[in-house]
């Protein structure tokens, strides 16, 4: 982009490095822990980043690498598991996403159930190998990095569809989804009888994610309001999906995405006060199924989730190409949202009505036909009493 853009009529000294979901966590990365790539871009945009994402030590990678190395020439069938570069070229797509589907269930339900739920699970993901990926993004700026003008924020649901995949298990083979409105209730994917995610699989998964001694302390945590949102026994089932889900999608929602964008954009506001970062949240509810053949409606439209990627239609301003017609509140919600993202582009400051982000602050709410200041996700409390203290550990 830096050698091309000019004959785009780009201008090279203006670069904004923006994504959604995994791009964002690579411009998470990038801005917080890649020196190399400092002098490349002037500002980022994340949507939607999982920033508590917890990235593999070269040890840890050397082994899940080994592991995986082990299923491979189990797949192929190569007595000897050796190979050299030429003869894993050899291998074929079938193989290669066989060994991958058994390293990521490594032979357990349970293990399912805490890669497909949880964004710090994921199979690969960078090394911090202290020279090219020099820290963890949650941290805030790595030792020698360059603050940049930031725009961050997340959607009001985002363990939704994270939790419907966990509590489907393993997911239907033909990609239509169940017909079976009452199979479907409970996230039993067509064919199967009952879900592995119940109260005790939960319970083991997060002593499995975050160590033993921390899962009592997740599962009788109280807010302030008395309430205990992460026992899986306090909750009652939704129409999409049963009540161990609807816990564990506030987990994925609360930990992964809601608690660690706040604690990484506290930590960088620390390390530099005067560089300007602005925060949003996405809670407009969704006109349509953003994930029509995944084996749960957990984000339907008339469920209330908004759930993960459900902005981006807005962002590029595509919903006519997914509904008809759109609703007058929607038609100018859309533009909005692209505008205060090229704004920021353009000259690092989105509209008029937009305050700067200050620690645990107001953000720009998405909601109804457009954008106003409101608090922060009313998870933020949880955030400070304990999830900012209960890290993941790379399973």
């Amino acid at each position: 982009m830096q050698a091309n853009i000019k004959a785009f009529g780009g201008d090279p000294a203006k670069v904004t490095i923006f994504g959604e979901s995994a791009g964002a966590m690579s411009v998470g990365l990038h801005l917080y822990a890649v020196p190399k790539s400092a002098p490349l871009f002037r500002a980022a945009i994340m949507e939607s980043n999982p920033m508590s994402v917890q990235y593999r030590t070269p040890a840890q990678g050397s082994k899940d690498g080994s592991t995986y190395l082990k299923m491979l020439c189990a797949e192929a069938g190569w007595k000897k598991c050796a190979p050299t570069v030429a003869q894993l070229q050899t291998a074929s797509l079938d193989q290669v996403m066989a060994a991958q589907t058994a390293y990521s269930g490594q032979g357990s339900s349970l293990w399912r159930i805490i890669r497909s739920g949880f964004p710090e699970a994921l199979p690969w993901t960078p090394v911090v190998d202290g020279t090219f990926v020099t820290g963890q993004p949650l941290d805030g700026y790595a030792k020698g990095m360059l603050s940049k003008p930031t725009l961050f924020g997340t959607n009001a649901d985002e363990g939704a569809i994270f939790a419907g995949i966990a509590c489907a298990g393993e997911a239907t083979t033909n990609g239509i989804p169940n017909p079976n409105a009452a199979q479907l209730a409970q996230c039993i994917p067509a064919g199967k009888t009952s879900s592995p995610l119940n109260p005790t699989m939960y319970g083991e998964a997060i002593a499995g994610l975050f160590k033993p001694i921390n899962e009592p302390r997740i599962t009788g945590f109280k807010n302030a309001a008395g309430a205990q949102p992460y026992k899986a026994s306090a909750a009652t089932g939704t129409s999409f999906y049963n009540g161990t889900a609807q816990t564990f999608a506030s987990v994925i929602n609360d930990q992964s995405f809601q608690c660690g964008n706040l604690q990484s954009a506290n930590a960088a506001l620390k390390q530099a006060p005067n560089n300007p970062i602005w925060a949003y949240r996405f809670a407009q509810p969704p006109l349509f199924n953003s994930y029509p053949t995944v084996p749960t409606q957990a984000c339907a439209p008339g469920n209330g989730q908004v759930c993960h990627g459900n902005e981006l239609p807005y962002v590029f301003n595509t919903l006519d190409q997914f509904v008809q017609p759109v609703p007058e509140a929607d038609a100018q919600l859309a533009p909005a949202m692209g505008q205060a993202w090229t704004s920021f582009a353009a000259t690092l400051t989105p509209p008029a009505g937009w305050t700067r982000y200050v620690a645990n602050g107001q953000v720009q709410l998405f909601q109804g036909s457009g954008g106003t200041m409101a608090p922060g996700p009313a998870q933020s409390s949880n955030c400070t009493a304990l999830w900012d203290k209960v890290s993941p550990r790379t399973p």
